[in-house]
């Protein structure tokens, strides 16, 4: 017998209990919103359905449980400051997960395939090479190396410098030296030339008498517009002896004494603008040879360091300047002579330079052609040349020399890098340091993947990169 009586079916959606802490969003639950604030005000009630639900609560009524079973979502007021409710984050959705491994997995993929490296880091093995001495010319005429003739071109420059000092005189003794000046001789007596013989007197006002040193022929005298015109000659005149006496300041006038009585006297003179000087007879300080020596070869010692400096700072760049292809020479010296009385004294010098300079990489060049075979498989390494100079001769007015050249290079087997990259491609780590363990060309070398957890060279070559480091 069936009975009539309605049977209450279980509503999974009524099994839910509230949570305590409902009673607290409703609580705090600060809006304007009247709905908003009455939905939180009071729990829903079988008889007052949800807004929204009438349908579906309609249906379930007469099957809810005594007590409301309703959870409320985690829904509450915003933050002041804000305006509306705040709602909290979602969890993830099966879709959202399931697209984000997909996109780990494609880019898994790219990064292991696609983006896939193998770095090869690779230090070369090196060999010097000892150079024993190769006769090289050096030649101002040719303007590039001339390897089968071990030529090197080569230029030349010219330097040149003055330098004066002034040094104390230390030398003493007696010292008798007679006045000297500069005169003109004046000829108004006819036109006629008057010859005067070597030690022809002149005779000072005050009495001091002076001789020419020389013979001189003073020219005859000019008629310029009905008038006796005097020539005249210029000379050096030199007291008749020695001291004091015979120095003068200022112009002085002078007659031959030898032409006196007769019309010549009045006819011929002379006069020294700047008077006599010099004359002085005791003991004093003077210029010894010592002085003089010790001064000139100072001067040339300080002379020729100061030219060398300079001929090596003023080498234009990129060419070298080497001992031996240098020299200095002292080709002027002014002093004064030896027992000249003085306190003080100068000496001048002057010094003139010349030089062969060239480019060191043309010698370089020289040494690599002898030493690497051209089209082998060896190459220099850079910055590895060493060389030294011997000059044998060098002819500076030619602009050539002789020099041999010794040292030594170092030198390292190109990488065939495309050969190496065809190799290994596809290979595994360990096959890969096998093989390049074999490479009598490599020093030390060390491999590189990416991404990080390949074990395996790409397959294709390109992808395969080398690099050399400088050994």
């Amino acid at each position: 017998r069936k009975s009539t009586a309605p049977v209450k079916r279980r509503n999974r959606l009524t099994e839910r209990a509230v949570e305590p802490e409902e009673a607290q969003i409703r609580s705090e639950a600060e809006t304007p919103d009247a709905t908003l604030q009455n939905r939180f005000r009071q729990p829903y009630s079988r008889d007052e359905p949800p807004p929204g639900r009438d349908n579906f609560f309609s249906r379930l009524r007469g099957t809810l449980p005594d007590r409301p079973q309703f959870r409320v979502s985690a829904w509450r007021p915003a933050p002041s400051g804000r305006s509306g409710p705040e709602i909290l984050p979602r969890r993830w959705s099966r879709w959202g997960i399931l697209s984000g491994a997909g996109a780990v997995a494609v880019l898994f993929i790219l990064t292991s395939t696609v983006f896939a490296r193998l770095t090869v880091i690779i230090k070369p093995r090196v060999e010097e090479a000892a150079l024993k001495e190769i006769a090289a010319l050096f030649d101002t005429s040719v303007s590039k190396v001339l390897l089968s003739q071990k030529v090197i071109p080569a230029e030349r420059l010219i330097f040149s410098r003055e330098l004066m000092r002034e040094f104390t005189a230390a030398g003493r003794e007696q010292i008798q030296e007679r006045a000297k000046g500069r005169a003109k001789i004046y000829n108004r007596f006819s036109s006629a030339p008057q010859p005067l013989v070597a030690g022809t007197r002149f005779m000072a006002d005050s009495g001091a008498i002076y001789r020419i040193q020389k013979s001189v022929t003073v020219p005859g005298a000019k008629i310029e517009e009905g008038q006796i015109a005097a020539q005249s000659l210029e000379v050096e005149l030199i007291a008749d002896a020695a001291g004091e006496d015979a120095n003068a300041a200022g112009e002085v006038t002078l007659r031959i004494p030898g032409f006196k009585g007769g019309p010549r006297y009045e006819g011929f003179y002379a006069a020294a603008p700047q008077g006599f000087s010099g004359g002085f007879k005791g003991e004093a300080t003077m210029v010894s040879k010592d002085d003089l020596k010790t001064a000139q070869e100072e001067v040339s010692k300080v002379l020729f360091e100061e030219l060398r400096q300079e001929m090596e700072t003023k080498i234009p760049p990129g060419l070298a300047l080497v001992k031996g292809l240098y020299e200095i020479q002292i080709v002027k010296i002014e002093a004064p002579r030896p027992g000249t009385r003085a306190d003080r004294f100068s000496v001048k010098a002057q010094a003139s330079g010349k030089a062969l300079v060239f480019r060191e990489e043309d010698a370089a060049a020289l040494l690599k052609s002898l030493a690497i075979e051209e089209g082998g498989d060896q190459e220099l390494v850079e910055g590895s040349v060493k060389i030294e100079y011997g000059v044998k001769s060098a002819d500076f007015a030619k602009g050539r020399a002789e020099v041999a050249l010794s040292g030594s290079l170092k030198t390292k087997t190109k990488i065939p890098e495309q050969e190496l990259a065809l190799i290994i491609k596809g290979k595994k780590e360990g096959s890969v340091i096998e093989f390049l363990k074999t490479r009598r060309e490599l020093a030390s070398f060390s491999i590189a993947f990416f991404p990080p957890w390949r074990s395996k060279a790409p397959s294709d070559p390109s992808k395969i990169r080398f690099r050399v480091e400088q050994p």
